[in-house]
């Protein structure tokens, strides 16, 4: 397994292998984020086949979070395939993501999960994050559907956070 950037010649391959909700093409706007510099696309590769991904997001958790956790940078957009789960790719794009995070001077990174996915928590809690102390928030993005129909999605959240100090 390799992790890298996403280029844009990945985008297709993403959407085909680990596709966006509906029409929704996820992949375009967090390679255009990439593109701005406000994020990292970090794509996880078993061989010539895309199996996870992650994004970093270097403007932090945004305006729905409390002031303390506004400008931390957030691991977002986590996925593995369905295939390739259970085997350390999930936690080697965490670490390939705090490796890029310290690099850039980042000493306190965090991420939100779904209080109703104990799985992902301990994978967390097993890499060192831990509740920010903030409560569970409902975490909103637009999508569209099959038929070409916008909505909100949304999930609630509890923010975790990890020094990478340490």
């Amino acid at each position: 397994m390799n992790i890298e950037l996403c280029k844009e010649i990945d985008v297709e391959l993403l959407e085909q292998e680990i596709p966006s909700l509906g029409q929704s093409k996820f992949h375009i706007g967090r390679m255009r984020m990439q593109k701005e510099g406000t994020a990292s696309y970090l794509i996880a590769w078993n061989g010539e086949k895309p199996v996870g991904h992650l994004l970093i997001k270097w403007n932090g958790f945004g305006p729905i979070m409390p002031e303390s956790l506004k400008n931390i940078p957030e691991l977002n957009s986590f996925e593995v395939a369905e295939s390739s789960r259970g085997k350390s790719i999930g936690t080697s794009l965490i670490k390939f993501a705090e490796n890029l995070a310290k690099q850039k001077g980042v000493k306190t990174i965090g991420l939100l999960v779904n209080p109703d996915n104990p799985r992902a928590k301990l994978l967390y809690e097993r890499l060192g994050y831990y509740d920010s102390g903030t409560g569970t928030y409902v975490d909103e993005w637009e999508a569209i559907d099959d038929n070409g129909n916008k909505f909100i999605d949304s999930e609630s959240c509890l923010a975790m956070i990890k020094n990478l100090t340490d």
